[in-house]
């Protein structure tokens, strides 16, 4: 949308309001959401050593999951990441039920 200097002093102020919220609203139009991924991104991930590998703490991905959740039966965190966690949280991260104990696997 392009306005020509004498139009815009022919409208007065609110002609020139009006003009400077269209002008800045064509500006801030953004690209359309992409839902999928692009290449790159999906090559990198399908290469990753670890993307398929359950059995790796969710925090850290470097350290074997050891220990299990008790009631809820939850288990993704290795023992370090677990002492961290915990100061911070007597819940299950995945289903927030209290805790009432640990167990080593």
């Amino acid at each position: 949308m392009v306005y020509s200097p004498y139009a815009l002093l022919a409208g007065g102020i609110i002609g020139l309001a009006i003009a400077l919220i269209a002008y800045f609203a064509e500006k801030q139009k953004v690209a359309p959401y992409r839902r999928r991924p692009s290449e790159n991104i999906k090559k990198s991930i399908k290469d990753s050593p670890n993307c398929t590998d359950y059995s790796m703490c969710i925090v850290c991905n470097e350290n074997r999951i050891s220990i299990k959740y008790m009631p809820c039966g939850h288990s993704f965190l290795c023992d370090e990441c677990n002492i961290r966690l915990r100061r911070h949280s007597k819940q299950c991260i995945h289903c927030h039920k209290q805790i009432d104990r640990y167990v080593r696997i």
